[in-house]
């Protein structure tokens, strides 16, 4: 038997930021993993995914040149050794990562863990012993989430089907694939495919991508216009679903959609939501822990989010655990509440609103940070919107990338701005400034009066803001 002050199961983001925290305020720390650290964050999702939409943008960059005379040759992708990059980069992230948790003192498990009365955490290894783990102060639970399943294409699945997770298991570049799911993960593979030349049908539920972040004014006018352009070319198709799959004995697959249209395609990809990996009580309930400390944070709470609240949570969750500060936690559910859990439900709010930034890597990247158009009238905020495009700053015609807008959302009565959506080349980057300058409530009109580099694409703010009338 071993005794700690915090246990913490999961080592992906949230959980590792929990365990550095906790040993950064002298407690006993045992972090328990169930398959490699880091999550599927660092294995699955956030950094093989960008490393391979990185590669994917210089390929159309390249060809893009090619196609100017600026450059001569001819080129082609290797969708091998993207992935051995991809793979390369990942274990670079989980060497620093183990490395810099041992050397903080973090008693570092893996297998699979369970949580039992008497403030228990017995792990179950790999060869099959079992470590009891016991704690006093409490446990942190951040076991993230896995891709959404569905078992009408079970039988299709590793095969002509492939979920979110299971991009290393796609050993050829397929000449067509379909997506399922417009939302982040669906727009960032839909944009790989397409620059390494792929024809993409990307197929959302409701009638425009990224409902739940962007105003449906600016995702049909700016971003599905967009995409469908060529050389992409990505066939956006709203208001329907995968309804079934048929593959013959030639290994021909065909796609039908709920609208009665049929694709034959080389791969199906489905990247329509996440479920809480949830097996972790062993004697326990999940709606018996309210009074246990054991806090769930990141997916686990059961609202899947990013990576970058559940590292805040954690942090969060290992001062109310060892302090007794509840008014430091922090996190966000779907409705834009930032809160940790001792459940699964997302009513269990213990902290206050605060701003989010939301970055989605398509090609052209999209940002979102406060409120949309539509949130801010249900709201009761009479707003003034202010708007720019990206081609009309210089620094989108020197690096050619002119496609892009910004639309942002100004409170008319105290002349704030209190949303911002952002489609165009590093907005992933540039959103952060927003982000800084709101959650710091400066008047638009501050804004406008700060210096701003150029030519940079943090201009777009500035510019946006000087069509309103002081």
């Amino acid at each position: 038997m071993k005794m700690y002050d915090i246990v913490v199961i999961g080592a992906g983001p949230g959980g590792i930021a929990a365990a550095q925290e906790a040993k950064r305020l002298g407690a006993r720390v045992a972090l328990v993993e169930k398959e490699k650290i880091g999550g599927v964050c660092l294995n699955k999702g956030c950094i093989p995914t960008k490393a391979l939409i990185n590669k994917a943008k210089a390929f159309k960059e390249t060809q893009k040149n090619i196609s100017k005379g600026i450059f001569s040759g001819n080129i082609r992708a290797e969708w091998s050794e993207m992935l051995e990059n991809a793979v390369s980069v990942v274990g670079v992230g989980r060497g620093g990562i183990e490395s810099a948790i041992k050397s903080l003192g973090v008693d570092l498990y893996y297998g699979k863990a369970a949580i039992f009365s008497g403030n228990k955490v017995r792990v179950e290894e790999s060869e099959g012993a079992e470590v009891e783990l016991n704690y006093e102060k409490g446990v942190v639970v951040a076991v993230g989430s896995e891709p959404k399943k569905f078992k009408e294409f079970n039988q299709f699945e590793g095969n002509a089907v492939l979920y979110s997770d299971d991009i290393f298991k796609l050993r050829e570049l397929p000449n067509k694939i379909l997506i399922v799911g417009g939302g982040a993960m669906g727009c960032e593979f839909a944009s790989l495919f397409a620059n390494l030349g792929a024809e993409v049908i990307l197929v959302e539920y409701f009638s425009t991508l990224l409902p739940k972040i962007l105003d449906e004014d600016f995702s049909r006018s700016t971003i599905m216009r967009e995409f469908k352009k060529p050389p992409k070319k990505i066939n956006v198709i709203t208001g329907a679903s995968l309804k079934d799959i048929e593959k013959d004995c030639s290994g021909k697959i065909t796609a039908a959609l709920s609208d009665n249209q049929f694709f034959e395609v080389d791969k199906i990809l489905i990247a329509a939501g996440r479920t809480v990996n949830s097996e972790i009580f062993g004697d326990l309930k999940s709606e018996n822990i309210a009074d246990k400390n054991i806090l769930f944070i990141g997916d686990a709470k059961g609202v899947c989010g990013t990576a970058y609240i559940a590292d805040k949570e954690g942090v969060d969750a290992v001062n109310l655990l060892l302090q007794d500060n509840n008014d430091c936690m922090s996190c966000i559910d779907a409705n834009s509440f930032l809160c940790v859990y001792r459940d699964m439900e997302v009513s269990q709010c213990l902290s206050k609103n605060i701003l989010v930034p939301y970055v989605i890597f398509s090609d052209p990247e999209i940002a979102v940070v406060g409120l949309t158009e539509k949130l801010a009238t249900e709201k009761g905020i009479k707003i003034r919107i202010a708007k720019y495009l990206y081609r009309q700053m210089g620094r989108s015609h020197c690096d050619g990338e002119v496609a892009g807008e910004v639309k942002m959302l100004v409170n008319a009565d105290d002349n704030r701005v209190v949303g911002v959506q952002l489609f165009g080349d590093c907005a992933t980057e540039i959103i952060q400034i927003a982000y800084v300058l709101m959650n710091q409530k400066i008047f638009y009109e501050g804004w406008i009066d700060l210096l701003w580099p150029h030519p940079v694409y943090g201009e777009i703010f500035k510019e946006a803001l000087k069509t309103l009338k002081r």
